[in-house]
């Protein structure tokens, strides 16, 4: 193999390399805590409504089933960071939660639990079931760029080998 082929093999394996994405870096790291312990209310609930706050928190109000812990009405509304990166934790309108607060506020550490979405009429059902089917991941695109590379890299090394 020639030092030409050589590098070119080489250039072709980096840019594929360079290609695959890396994965994120999170500023928040959770300490292994007992939940319920830690927090002042716990409850199951449904959430009817997120809102932003002023700055980079939400609003969170909540549609309460059980109460595991504290005392709370019918509803609560609790702050929430809206962004994962910095501890916050992303609630879905419509979802039931298992929600885990500390003076009126949660976030990612404080174990929050997703118990799933909450069907009201057979339409949202159906709107539902079609929002659950997969798709491929966002993350997924670098790599099949990748591969793009690599196979172009070597259809033109066994083409130029060919013609020899």
């Amino acid at each position: 193999m020639t030092l030409r082929r050589t590098f070119f093999v080489l250039l072709t394996i980096a840019a594929g390399l360079l290609a695959a994405p890396t994965p994120p870096a999170w500023a928040c790291s959770c300490a292994a805590i007992d939940h319920l312990s830690f927090a002042d209310l716990a409850f199951v609930g449904v959430v009817t409504s997120v809102a932003a706050d002023t700055g980079p928190r939400n609003k969170v109000a909540f549609a309460v089933e059980s109460v595991e812990k504290g005392s709370a009405g019918a509803a609560v509304i609790l702050t929430a960071g809206s962004s994962e990166s910095s501890c916050g934790f992303r609630f879905i309108e419509g979802h039931r939660y298992r929600a885990f607060a500390k003076d009126g506020g949660t976030g990612l550490c404080h174990g929050n639990e997703d118990l799933g979405y909450v069907f009201r009429q057979v339409g949202e059902r159906q709107a539902a079931a079609v929002a659950a089917t997969p798709s491929p991941p966002a993350g997924w695109w670098p790599y099949g760029i990748g591969l793009i590379v690599l196979l172009a890299g070597s259809i033109f090394l066994v083409r130029r080998r060919r013609s020899r």
